[in-house]
């Protein structure tokens, strides 16, 4: 009966423990707040909002160039941090958390045009333009995995 019990209390503690890890797993990326990052990744883009659609095409430009520069912001910080005393796990989750909403709100610039360009009727012109940038950000993500591995 008792070796029951022990492996009925070890089996316990094993799924609260765990339930526990995965709580904080999910949750610590909200919780790590950095000033310097949260000003690369949350201020709004400063684009003048034109009416025609070359306009369209140099905020887009101009979109792509300040993420662009955004990212190698984000890049240079999280690589100081590397460098410093945190953890690996408390540099991912607060990286990954970063990078997420710095994607979020350039998306949400980036929708902003893309649906101008439609409302003026340029339907191919929009679809292109969005090609273009799923595929940079796909470019972006590659860049950003190869560096890792290259500091790794």
């Amino acid at each position: 009966m008792n070796a029951k019990y022990m492996i009925i209390g070890f089996l316990l503690t094993l799924l609260i423990g765990g339930g526990v890890m995965t709580y904080s797993w999910f949750t610590a990326e909200s919780e790590i707040k950095d000033d310097k990052v949260e000003e690369i990744t949350a201020s709004p883009y400063q684009l003048e909002e034109g009416e025609e659609s070359k306009n369209v095409k140099e905020d887009y430009e101009a979109l792509m160039s300040e993420a662009e520069s955004r990212i190698s912001s984000l890049e240079k910080q999280a690589m100081e941090d590397l460098n410093g005393d945190t953890s690996y796990m408390e540099l991912y989750q607060k990286y990954r958390s970063a990078a997420k909403e710095l994607e979020e709100n350039t998306d949400q610039t980036f929708e902003t045009l893309h649906q101008q360009l439609q409302e003026e009727g340029k339907t191919d012109e929009a679809a292109v333009l969005k090609q273009q940038y799923e595929s940079q950000k796909e470019e972006w993500r590659q860049s950003i995995v190869e560096e890792v591995k290259d500091r790794m």
